[in-house]
């Protein structure tokens, strides 16, 4: 019985850690317009969005933005490990 507390402990204190670092990887949000994108539909956007991708990563993760109601024309991006490009309702990402 003692050995099955253990084991219990040491599961819910893995669950915990776990939890903290995907918490704290997907605390730090990057917006896109911030980085330069218009929105507009008409104008590459390309370069803002991979800047706010490299800004990102170099932080150590989280999640690049694409906000609701804009629709972003761009050319290939790269993304990064522990970054979620996220795109928000009624947002949209237009291949150019």
């Amino acid at each position: 019985m003692k050995k099955v507390n253990q084991i219990f402990i040491l599961l819910i204190l893995a669950f915990l850690v776990g939890g903290c670092n995907a918490s704290k990887s997907e605390g730090n949000i990057y917006n896109i317009m911030d980085y330069g994108a218009s929105g507009d539909g008409k104008s590459d956007d390309a370069s803002a969005i991979q800047k706010a991708i490299d800004k990102c990563s170099e932080n150590g993760g989280g999640i690049v933005l694409v906000p609701a109601g804009h629709t972003f024309l761009c050319g290939p991006i790269h993304l990064a490990s522990f970054v979620n490009l996220q795109l928000e309702p009624n947002s949209r990402l237009l291949a150019n």
